[in-house]
Order: C-alpha cells, then structure tokens, then sequence
C-alpha cells in the first residue's frame, strides 16, 4: 500500500469511528433527555444529520457496535417509563445510561439482552451490572 493510499485508508477509518463515536453519544444524550429509539427507529430519525448517513449506513454501524458490545438492548420498559416495543431487539442501550422518568429524576438503564458477535443472536444478558465489551468481531472471515 502506497503512503497516499495509506492515508486516504487512514482517513477513512477516522471518520468511521468519529460516525459510531457520534451514535454512542446520541444514545445516551437523547436518553438522558427522556428519548428511546430501536435500531430502525434511530436510523430513520437520523438519516442524514450530523454527517451520520443514510439509514442503512446507520443500522449497520449499530449492528457492528451491538456486535462489539458497545450497544446493548432493553425491553423491560416498564420499570423506565417508556411504551413497550414490538422491536425484535428492543430499545438501544448503552453504557451508564441515564433516562430521564420526570422533570429531575434519572435512571441508569441496565441491559436485558446483547448481540451475540459470534452469530448475531440475541441473547439474555447475565449480569447487568458488568458491561461486557469485545475486542473484535468476524464478518465475512475478517476481524473487524
């Protein structure tokens, strides 16, 4: 690889993290607002803002966050004030998220489930208190 095809490569991977750098701060800043969002919704309400890209783009750098432990999942909504979903995942989660029940009262959503990174299952988290975080994940037969 030539250096100024190293740096276009360099750039590139720049701003792919800055992108799920910017998702990861979303959730959390939106949910400490008193908003919730599935996957598809985030996308569609998204789409285009902030240099984040068209909706398909969105849920795939969900998907590959899920698959790294970054984002998690919750659907016992009850105990957080928000409407159930019909979402197969449920609402996005991430780490030390606050979500705002009433005018000053915050509370730290705990995770029910995760994406496994080995086959992209859903599975129950079982121990909400530890956010477990992996270092890498397979697509296609690469490390990503």
């Amino acid at each position: 690889m030539s250096f100024p095809s190293f740096l276009s490569y360099y750039e590139d991977f720049k701003q792919v993290l800055r992108r799920c750098d910017i998702i990861l701060e979303l959730i959390a800043n939106e949910a400490y607002k008193g908003e919730t969002y599935t996957a598809a919704h985030f996308a569609r309400y998204f789409e285009g803002k902030l240099g984040l890209g068209s909706k398909r783009s969105i849920r795939e750098r969900i998907s590959h966050l899920a698959a790294l432990g970054h984002i998690k999942f919750f659907k016992e909504a009850l105990g957080y004030k928000v409407s159930s979903t019909k979402s197969k995942y449920g609402y996005l989660c991430v780490k030390d998220m606050e979500l705002k029940i009433s005018e000053n009262q915050h509370v730290l959503v705990k995770p029910d489930y995760y994406l496994s990174p080995n086959n992209g299952v859903t599975l129950p988290v079982e121990n909400p208190d530890v956010w477990v975080i992996h270092n890498s994940t397979k697509r296609d037969g690469k490390t990503v």
